[in-house]
């Protein structure tokens, strides 16, 4: 794999509560340059960057529901892309940067990037709450997420874009959540745990293979652009606090990058 990996050049996105609401900000991936995104007075998390690296997409209930929400790499022109009574949020862009997938009322959609041809990909399943946090995959040919049903707990799924060939990839005892494609799709991180505490395991896209990588508490993996690191949020200092931590792929060399930030554990993105 090719690419940026951690330095000042590459910078991790991130929702974080520590000027009293839920932001987005950009740090660089050496703990440097940490930079406020969205300014207001509203709730704005989730951050997803597109491929081209020039846009970030993100959930805000700024207009009363939430809803997604594309800006300029530095925080200029947001603009709205979904306008439904459902709430909206947890974007993906696909891999051209033409389309993002995101999660409505339990259920995966896919759009155009302007928000136009809203397309349902998935079905709420009937004894759950359904559908969340989908995941792009870089060869553009499936979307990854977490199901969720009644009496259960939520496990790792994956279906073609085309909306056929669903196919379950954990089977343990404990919630997996937030799965996350390695650059060249024949990996998935995730999180799993259960009563609050997780950590970070990877596993093939078949869901063989899987090898757990922290375990001092982790969640919301995001892999960098070469594949050879994983950023990660984890609140093993302080329970509920969370910060920003990156390591290499095999493990090793966990570091922290931010100190008392207040990080939104849903959604980390790499760019």
């Amino acid at each position: 794999m090719t690419g940026k990996g951690q330095g000042a050049s590459s910078q991790i996105a991130f929702a974080s509560t520590r000027d009293g609401l839920d932001e987005i900000y950009v740090i660089n991936a050496d703990g440097s340059n940490l930079r406020r995104l969205t300014p207001n007075e509203v709730t704005d998390t989730n951050p997803a960057w597109s491929p081209d690296k020039n846009r970030i997409a993100f959930e805000s209930d700024r207009d009363g529901n939430g809803d997604v929400y594309v800006m300029n790499a530095d925080g200029s022109h947001q603009r709205r892309a979904t306008e439904n009574d459902a709430f909206d949020g947890r974007p993906t862009w696909s891999p051209d940067g033409t389309r993002i997938a995101f999660t409505s009322n339990g259920n995966i959609y896919v759009m155009n990037a302007n928000g136009s041809g809203q397309n349902r990909l998935t079905r709420r399943p009937s004894t759950g709450r359904g559908d969340d946090h989908p995941a792009w995959s870089p060869d553009g040919s499936r979307i990854a997420f977490d199901r969720s049903r009644v009496g259960g707990l939520a496990q790792i799924y994956v279906i073609h874009t085309a909306g056929s060939r669903l196919q379950r990839l954990t089977h343990t005892s404990e919630l997996s959540l937030n799965p996350a494609w390695s650059p060249d799709s024949t990996e998935l991180a995730f999180d799993s745990g259960y009563g609050g505490i997780s950590d970070i395991y990877v596993m093939r896209s078949n869901g063989t293979g899987v090898r757990r990588l922290t375990r001092d508490g982790g969640d919301s993996p995001a892999w960098s652009a070469d594949g050879r690191k994983i950023a990660f949020s984890s609140s093993r200092q302080e329970l509920f606090q969370y910060e920003i931590y990156v390591m290499n792929a095999d493990s090793s060399d966990q570091r922290k990058l931010t100190q008392g930030a207040e990080v939104d554990s849903d959604v980390l993105s790499w760019r």
